[in-house]
């Protein structure tokens, strides 16, 4: 179980070895800074930062830039930096990866699908592969 901290003005959690991030309304020049600084303070507890960008409305021309220099002089590797919207392209560097969900998930914005819920085809596909490695099992 995870719980929201706070730092300064940046709500973030820590769940699974993993930091989750959320940046909401306008990224100002100190909110990147503090975002840097967060990543940095926690490069050796966590094996992943993801960014939830999809509640940004935008970004302080030298906020972007200032984030981008941040996270490119500190020892935190790009591929461990995931940015989760579509605004992540904005923001990410070279060697980040930006997650975009598919224009055709049908659930409610901010939901993280898990595969159970009704009529979900993620849960489908679960159950199909589950019935593969079990035909797959049985079959040697």
């Amino acid at each position: 179980m995870s719980a929201t901290i706070h730092s300064g003005k940046l709500p973030y959690r820590i769940s699974a070895n993993n930091m989750h991030v959320t940046l909401e309304g306008r990224l100002s020049s100190d909110l990147a800074a503090e975002l840097g600084g967060l990543v940095a303070t926690h490069e050796r507890d966590c094996a992943t930062f993801f960014i939830d960008v999809r509640r940004m409305e935008d970004a302080d021309p030298d906020a972007a830039e200032r984030l981008k220099t941040a996270l490119r002089h500190s020892s935190v590797s790009p591929s461990r930096i995931a940015y989760k919207g579509q605004r992540g392209f904005e923001l990410a560097v070279n060697g980040n990866k930006v997650l975009v969900p598919s224009p055709h998930h049908h659930h409610e914005p901010g939901h993280v699908c898990k595969g159970n819920c009704p009529n979900c085809r993620c849960g489908h596909n679960k159950a199909r592969a589950a019935s593969r490695r079990a035909h797959a099992a049985s079959s040697k």
